[in-house]
């Protein structure tokens, strides 16, 4: 292997979302209700965006009623 590449299953990267998929208002929507820093808020939508996505649905849901 010292004269190989690594395997690409070795070191794969992850596909990851970025702030920017998330508009500005929906953004400081999630800081007020999930009572949460800019840093928490940001490692959630990287690593666990389908539940940011699952509660900021929930979240504009209540507000329309």
């Amino acid at each position: 292997m010292l004269d190989k590449p690594y395997p690409d299953w070795f070191w794969s990267k992850s596909e990851k979302s970025k702030k920017s998929d998330i508009d500005e208002k929906d953004y400081k929507l999630l800081l007020q209700k999930l009572k949460c820093k800019p840093e928490d808020l940001d490692y959630l939508i990287i690593n666990f965006f389908d539940f940011i996505k699952e509660e900021l649905s929930y979240y504009k849901k209540l507000e329309k009623q």
